[in-house]
């Protein structure tokens, strides 16, 4: 088969030779760097939806809807958006941990040190001891909450029961221990 661009030959089953293949990528890059430059929709030229950073509406919605069906399609083969094998309800391992690190420090590359954290902590709650369960019932705490100075660095995150961070809410570690103590002292 000939390239259908330069008409030399071409490797089998492609239409284009690789020369050529890649020329069309460079051009297709910076015929979007162009349109976005002019504030129209990188997919088809059109005038951008206002609240989307590339695409009109239509291709926004054929973009979110292609992406669902290829995420349904590989969930029900028992796959994780990422193509590795399921592991807590619609997630890999990986992308399960890196979902719960993004919420809690905002940054996807401490999912590894978080894990680790996790197993440090033998799997269980720092509060009650009682085993952390992925999707169930784990949930990461700030030991000095953000709203009082905490950072979102690891050295101020700990893997706790969901019920038990729910009660802790805005306290520090020691706040919560001593409302604790005062809690049992005044029922005993």
């Amino acid at each position: 088969m000939k390239c259908l661009r330069c008409k030399n030959i071409a490797i089998p089953n492609k239409t284009k030779c690789d020369e050529c293949s890649q020329h069309c990528v460079k051009q297709g890059k910076q015929r979007r760097k162009k349109l976005k430059i002019a504030g129209l929709c990188t997919q088809c030229g059109k005038n951008k939806d206002g609240n989307s950073i590339a695409y009109c509406l239509k291709c926004s919605r054929r973009k979110i809807s292609s992406a669902r069906c290829r995420r349904n399609k590989l969930i029900k083969l028992g796959l994780c958006a990422c193509s590795k094998k399921l592991y807590a309800g619609k997630q890999c391992f990986e992308c399960y941990f890196k979902r719960c690190c993004c919420r809690a420090t905002g940054n996807i590359q401490l999912w590894r040190q978080l894990y680790n954290k996790l197993v440090k902590q033998k799997f269980c709650c720092i509060y009650t001891n009682r085993k952390l369960i992925p999707t169930e019932n784990m949930s990461i705490d700030h030991i000095i909450p953000t709203t009082k100075g905490g950072s979102s660095n690891i050295d101020n995150l700990q893997w706790i029961d969901e019920q038990i961070n729910r009660m802790k809410n805005d306290f520090t570690h020691d706040e919560f221990i001593e409302t604790m103590k005062f809690i049992i002292g005044r029922l005993v």
